[in-house]
């Protein structure tokens, strides 16, 4: 099952639900309006058809699509579909960007071990909260509990002049904070941020990029 977003619309299936114009959905089609995120009638699509067609659902989208246009689709259709894969385009092919959105959270995950042991279970290492932001130059690492750099102050930084080239170094940048941080690093999560205007022709590289080592990734709308 495959959900486009080329222009002039997004299609679900082969059924065009709602008309896309400059890589942006109208804000008179999402719930909320321009600060909103669902687009109803993808949501309401995408929930009937999964309730006859329960695979995992692909997008595909056009390289000018952007950030905030994939955000409101996955916010759309992740509830009828928790496990998708991002198609991407990059010197290697087309390869897939799987997002999977785990069925507990941490706090779940350690009450229940706890309660399995008879409470005698050591609870988890706290996880890094890595994050990935993105601005119209540059791509920042760091972690939000500052164990490796901080929002002020980056772990890395790295020049977008070259998309291919950045999407190297944030590999190599976040295999290295994988193997220092062996415990916290699991479940190895990433949360990703960009402008709402960013093209995904940049997004994608740095986030297939990111899964190498950190297979979990949050979309957030953090930058505006």
């Amino acid at each position: 099952l495959m959900l486009v977003v080329p222009e002039p619309a997004m299609v679900l299936d082969g059924t065009e639900v709602v008309a896309v114009h400059a890589g942006q959905v109208d804000p008179a089609d999402v719930e909320g309006g321009a600060r909103g995120l669902a687009i109803p009638k993808l949501a309401a699509l995408a929930a009937a058809q999964a309730a006859h067609n329960p695979s995992p659902l692909a997008i595909a989208a056009v390289p000018t699509t952007t950030y905030q246009t994939l955000v409101r689709a996955v916010s759309s259709v992740r509830t009828s579909y928790p496990t998708l894969a991002l198609l991407v385009r990059s010197h290697d092919g087309v390869g897939a960007v799987p997002l999977t959105f785990p069925a507990t959270n941490r706090l779940e995950a350690d009450l229940a071990r706890l309660a399995a042991s008879g409470g005698e279970a050591k609870p988890a290492a706290p996880p890094l909260q890595m994050a990935m932001m993105i601005s119209a130059d540059r791509v920042m690492l760091f972690s939000f509990d500052g164990r490796e750099g901080s929002p002020g102050q980056p772990l890395t930084q790295v020049a977008l002049a070259d998309v291919a080239a950045a999407a190297t170094e944030v590999a190599t940048a976040l295999a290295a904070v994988a193997a220092r941080n062996p415990a916290a690093a699991s479940p190895r999560q990433l949360i990703v941020m960009a402008p709402p205007g960013a093209p995904l022709a940049t997004v994608l590289p740095l986030m297939a990029a990111a899964r190498a080592s950190f297979p979990e990734l949050v979309l957030s709308t953090g930058i505006n």
